[in-house]
């Protein structure tokens, strides 16, 4: 029983540090400067796996255009950048596709147990609403929050 619970708690142990020391790489590495070559490789490997694994990428863009501006996004790349300033760049490419279920996610700094335990978790108040925009308008589109001050069809006036 002994040799049991010595395995369990080192693999507690283990875990607890490899999880802690995997947010400070990935915080690390979404922070550092990465090399324009690099960054351009991405460019390309995640317009391949796009060609490869989307079922319509060119249903409302032809493939010229975004060719075109996949190309122009690398002309664009000519000095290292972080992860968040890549994200920028590279974002409104993927936008122009007009996909609604495709989206990247802005890189966010992330927190270790200690940090979620001392501060809390972040939460903020649009997470359980959904808003539709038209070119000079935005909407709630539905909700799923039992607040009654967000009315789905409401449109968007200003944000205090």
């Amino acid at each position: 029983m002994n040799v049991i619970r010595k395995m369990f708690l080192s693999i507690l142990v283990i875990s607890v540090v490899s999880g802690c020391s995997s947010v400070e790489k990935y915080n690390e590495e979404i922070s550092r400067l990465h090399n324009p070559e690099e960054l351009k490789k991405d460019v390309d490997y995640a317009y391949r796996k796009l060609q490869k694994l989307h079922p319509d990428v060119y249903w409302y863009i032809k493939k010229d255009s975004l060719d075109m501006e996949i190309q122009r996004l690398k002309e664009n790349i000519n000095k290292p950048l972080t992860t968040k300033e890549f994200y920028k760049e590279f974002a409104p490419v993927i936008m122009n596709i007009k996909q609604g279920h495709l989206s990247l996610r802005v890189p966010r700094k992330r927190q270790t147990k200690k940090e979620v335990k001392d501060k809390g978790r972040r939460s903020s108040p649009f997470k359980n609403v959904f808003f539709q925009s038209t070119e000079d308008n935005m909407f709630i589109k539905k909700t799923h929050d039992s607040d009654s001050t967000w009315i789905a069809g409401a449109e968007v006036v200003r944000v205090d």
